[in-house]
């Protein structure tokens, strides 16, 4: 389904964190919190509004002894609706405190949360909002299943600025080779980018569209609490959607490159190193780790350093160490040949990432 005709959703607009809905005069507009949310249903949506309690106003009661003492706090009934982005299900409810003009700890402790009926102007704002988020979802999803395909991966080829040796270890058709390069070739990310705004003009007929969609609910609306435990605890979804791609390697653990795709200034997509993972290892994990990582393949050594400089240090006695710029084409366990080396990596800042233990080069 195409996203096309958005402009209607401007009538009665705030800036501001609530939603406010077309009322014919400034004065009578009626002001909502809201959230979408993908766990919530008939039993919990309360428990959802009830973290949207107004603010207590509090007048110290300037007590010799204690400032609280004679403390009186107010607040104003808020208007809470929680709607389910999978199940379309919508609840509004007004949440208040029914101890007023008491202490902040006593009236804190009185928020009370009953249903309302829900407005069809809000309930045709909380549908199509749904609509948007199942629009991007759906944008992304293509994406991530066009970039999973082996047929795709197979094309991922680094586009280095010289021809490139062949590979020592044979790695130029491995999986995690085109891992590597899905998530650190400059060009690979220009097409995952370009191919992500081709799929959101055909869900929003524009980008326009989609960029207008994405700042009017992220302006209004907390998005993607996923659950809620029996002690109250709650889990937050990411606001931004993601690209996905899967890369099939049984033998060296499977591989995964995420990107966070953010519509708030244009289209952003940003490597998400917590979720990109190599040899089943997270990128961010490598990066955490305070000692070198054994056991990974040496395609991985090998291709990483086609897009970062290393070190190598020698683990016999004499430890030498070599400096290999990024894209040197030295393969390890093929060059010279024999020993275990400790491999680290440097950003172009020249700041060590993580390392390595694998064949000397």
């Amino acid at each position: 389904m195409k996203i096309s005709n958005i402009s209607h959703f401007f009538i009665g607009f705030s800036v501001l964190s609530a939603v406010y809905l077309s009322p014919a005069t400034a004065a009578d507009q009626k002001v909502y919190e809201g959230e979408l949310c993908y766990g919530c249903d008939a039993s919990n949506a309360a428990i959802f509004a009830k973290k949207y309690a107004p603010k207590l106003t509090c007048y110290d009661g300037g007590g010799q002894f204690d400032q609280n003492d004679g403390q009186q706090c107010y607040s104003t009934a808020q208007a809470v609706v929680i709607f389910n982005g999978t199940t379309k299900q919508k609840w509004l409810f007004n949440v208040s405190h029914s101890i007023q003009g008491q202490a902040a700890s006593i009236a804190s402790d009185s928020i009370s949360v009953s249903p309302l009926p829900l407005p069809q102007d809000l309930n045709t704002l909380t549908g199509d909002i749904i609509d948007y988020y199942d629009a991007w979802d759906r944008a992304t999803k293509a994406v991530s299943d066009y970039y999973s395909s082996p047929t795709v991966q197979a094309t991922l080829n680094h586009s280095q600025t010289h021809v490139e040796m062949a590979s020592g270890n044979f790695c130029e058709n491995e999986a995690v080779t085109h891992a590597l390069n899905a998530a650190f070739d400059p060009r690979i990310r220009t097409a995952i980018q370009e191919q992500t705004e081709s799929q959101l003009i055909k869900e929003f007929g524009s980008l326009n569209n989609a960029y207008t969609a994405r700042r009017l609910t992220s302006l209004k609306f907390t998005v993607g609490i996923t659950s809620i435990d029996e002690n109250g605890t709650v889990e937050y979804l990411p606001d931004t959607r993601t690209v996905n791609m899967d890369f099939y390697d049984p033998a060296n653990g499977h591989h995964r490159v995420v990107y966070n795709v953010d519509l708030s200034q244009g289209i952003d997509i940003r490597l998400n190193e917590d979720m990109t993972k190599f040899a089943g290892i997270k990128l961010g994990n490598m990066k955490r780790a305070t000692a070198p990582i054994e056991g990974v393949p040496a395609c991985l050594i090998e291709k990483m350093n086609s897009y970062y400089p290393a070190t190598v240090t020698g683990s016999n006695s004499s430890g030498m160490t070599i400096s290999l710029p990024a894209d040197y084409n030295r393969s390890p366990g093929v060059s010279l040949g024999g020993g275990r080396c400790k491999w680290t990596f440097y950003n172009r800042a020249g700041e060590a990432m993580f390392s390595y233990m694998g064949s000397c080069p």
